[in-house]
């Protein structure tokens, strides 16, 4: 049996500013606390491989669990956010507006120097379906940003690329997804972008780098 995880990283700073993050961004120190919930979660499951972007926020998300586990990565621009280009650090809300007033098609809008939706879509989905085309069996990880991992989400569960598809499938930063896949690479959703990890009140320490459902078929 074949299933992914795909999982959006923790709070970094640009969400604190409200800005269109790019790749140098760090995580808070809300963020690190949520690195740690998150991977004491994930260590429930067997995960055999982890594919993460390269961003710093990324990587930073990832630490403490390959603290707690030797776990095969694979870092990859594949899963990179979608790059804004010339608005990358702009606050947020100024990118929405610039969109809206465009007149141009959700996914079809291009900031200067950027990536459309779209193509970010695209990116994703032939990457993700490669990976499962080469794997038969084990649980893999799949680590990025919110925009890429909505794409993704909405390609997997037959949604349209519309705002309203990315605003429902938005994941909140730490949240996560989990599929089951048979061999016909059907997939059947059993995790979708829960943050029930991050909401316990447990307390959770860093660990020593020593120690060791189903609801929707597609």
């Amino acid at each position: 049996m074949l299933s992914t995880i795909i999982c959006r990283h923790v709070r970094s700073e640009g969400l604190d500013k409200g800005i269109a993050e790019g790749r140098e961004g760090v995580l808070t120190d809300r963020g690190r606390e949520q690195a740690v919930a998150l991977a004491h979660d994930l260590a429930r499951y067997s995960i055999s491989r982890i594919y993460v972007g390269t961003y710093v926020r990324h990587r930073q998300t990832l630490d403490t669990l390959l603290a707690m586990r030797a776990i095969p990565v694979i870092e990859t621009p594949m899963l990179d956010e979608i790059h804004q280009g010339l608005l990358t650090g702009e606050k947020k809300a100024r990118v929405r507006s610039l969109q809206r007033s465009s007149g141009q098609n959700f996914g079809q809008w291009r900031p200067s120097g950027g990536e459309t939706r779209q193509e970010a879509q695209r990116r994703i989905v032939t990457y993700y379906t490669a990976i499962l085309e080469e794997s038969p069996s084990g649980c893999l990880l799949f680590l990025s940003s919110a925009g890429v991992i909505s794409g993704l989400l909405a390609h997997l569960l037959r949604r349209p690329l519309a705002a309203r598809t990315y605003a429902e499938l938005h994941p909140s930063p730490g949240a996560y997804s989990m599929f089951s896949i048979d061999a016909a690479r059907h997939h059947t959703l059993r995790v979708l972008n829960t943050t029930a990890h991050l909401r316990r009140k447990e307390s959770f320490r860093t660990p020593d780098a020593s120690l060791p459902r189903q609801l929707m078929s597609l």
